[in-house]
């Protein structure tokens, strides 16, 4: 697990496979890998639901336990909270790009975008 919180290492194959290509005696120029998020990855996000409650002093002593009473209003004031809520998953690098000279790396630049 990646130590910040909410934070996984995304692979650098392909930068790798793309550096690699470039690292031949006869090549001078930029190679750039261009980074973006799909709409898929927001489906690999884990949720895990953890619950509280706060019971009243006098619970459990002969009193049973009211069944909850789910009304419209209460689902609708949390669907309307809900939709006030914006997950955003980014990565803030946005290109990877090498500058060769004559098949060697000669300078490495990220790219990123301010969030």
């Amino acid at each position: 697990m990646h130590p910040v919180a909410n934070a996984v290492e995304v692979p650098t194959d392909k930068i790798l496979e793309a550096f690699e290509k470039a690292a031949v005696p006869d090549f001078t120029g930029q190679v750039s890998v261009h980074i973006r998020l799909l709409p898929t990855a927001a489906h690999e996000v884990e949720f895990r639901v953890e619950t509280k409650r706060s019971l009243p002093v006098n619970f459990g002593t002969n009193h049973e336990e009211e069944k909850p009473f789910v009304t419209n209003d209460r689902i609708n004031a949390v669907r309307m909270k809900l939709r006030e809520l914006k997950l955003i998953l980014y990565t803030p690098v946005v290109c990877v790009s090498g500058n060769f000279a004559k098949g060697m790396l000669k300078s490495f630049v990220v790219q990123e975008i301010s969030a």
